[in-house]
């Protein structure tokens, strides 16, 4: 008797506490909404899956009692709140590349609601020419957004990021961790000369994690910038690394070429140690080398590849065979092109090798 009473009652409990932790998390919003806008929600959603990583961090898309969309946003860490509000309220004036800033309370933001694709399901959906015209603008608009932050100096506002030995070791480490889950032993690389090499001078304001996921192509075709918790202080050509080496990015060599040969000359030479397509290609390879290294990571927890519309729709890392595959010959590719990251090229195509049989 006692086995049918818990089995009759756990699955109720557990469905009664999963409605009691739905009721209080309603209240929670529909109250801190009210207090940053002083408007009541008819309805809200979770763009980016509601538990899409253990920070605790939340995007809400939130649609109001006057019918107007906002989203609201929950940062786990005070200072990466705050870092946003300002951000959006500065530079949002001159640019409407970011979204404009409604109101912030301790944690949360409520900014404007930007319609329109990500720049993953944008660039997933178009011919060869329409993807082109559409990373050049999205590129431009970052090399804009920079150029209005120098104007009113908000790079003196913003910290330097990512600067010290212990970022750059990080980096490297990555490439140890691919190894573990792949079971191909990294080659030797030159790391003195690479940290010499990611040794940059921190005089522009960036917005740093410029992957295609944070990026919306409006209605009128102009691109929208958004999440700029992470932005800060260093090489103005980091957006442009962080932006080629995403995983969804999928250029053939020539239009890749067209897109560097084109912009490589907009950002500052002596913010890098090197000549800027050198600093492009390492800074890249070893980037892309730890976006392999949380995708395989990830592959690795699971057992198994994430659905590839699942990602692109819900914004999340490019854990598929498609995107790892492509990923680890784009790396390669780039690799190629400098002394100091060509020892990986043989490995990383072994890599590729390897994912095809995953």
């Amino acid at each position: 008797m006692v086995v049918e009473l818990s089995e009759c009652l756990f699955p109720k409990e557990t469905s009664i506490l999963a409605g009691l932790e739905k009721m209080g998390e309603e209240s929670e919003i529909k109250s801190k909404f009210w207090n940053l806008t002083g408007m009541r929600v008819q309805s809200y959603s979770h763009p980016g899956l509601k538990n899409r990583d253990n920070s605790g961090n939340k995007t809400l898309l939130i649609t109001s009692n006057q019918k107007q969309k906002y989203i609201m946003t929950f940062r786990h860490n005070l200072a990466y709140a705050e870092l946003e509000a300002e951000v959006l309220k500065r530079l949002s004036k001159r640019n409407n590349a970011l979204p404009k800033l409604v109101n912030r309370a301790g944690n949360w933001l409520v900014q404007e609601h930007i319609s329109g694709e990500r720049l993953t399901l944008a660039l997933a959906t178009t011919d060869r020419e329409k993807s082109y015209k559409i990373i050049c603008n999205a590129i431009s608009t970052l090399i804009n957004i920079q150029n209005d932050a120098q104007e009113i100096g908000l790079e003196k506002l913003v910290k330097p990021i990512c600067i010290n030995q212990t970022w750059k070791e990080e980096k490297l480490i990555a490439l140890q961790s691919i190894s573990r889950v792949s079971g191909l032993s990294a080659p030797e690389i030159d790391r003195k000369k690479i940290f010499k090499a990611l040794e940059i001078k921190p005089l522009s304001f960036v917005k740093w994690d410029a992957r295609l996921g944070n990026g919306m192509l409006r209605e009128n075709k102009q691109t929208c910038w958004f999440d700029w918790e992470h932005c800060g202080r260093r090489a103005g050509i980091d957006d442009l690394v962080w932006f080629l080496s995403d995983e969804w990015l999928n250029l053939g060599t020539e239009d890749e070429l067209r897109i560097i040969n084109k912009f490589i000359n907009h950002f500052k030479k002596r913010e890098v140690p090197i000549p800027s397509e050198q600093y492009l290609r390492v800074f890249g390879t070893i980037h892309m080398c730890g976006r392999l290294s949380k995708i395989l990571e990830l592959w690795q927890g699971r057992s198994s590849w994430i659905d590839r519309r699942k990602c692109i729709m819900h914004d999340l890392m490019g854990v598929t065979a498609q995107e790892s595959n492509r990923l680890a010959l784009k790396a390669a590719r780039w690799a190629n092109h400098d002394s100091l990251t060509k020892p990986l090229v043989p490995w990383l195509n072994n890599l590729s090798a390897w994912l095809n049989n995953k």
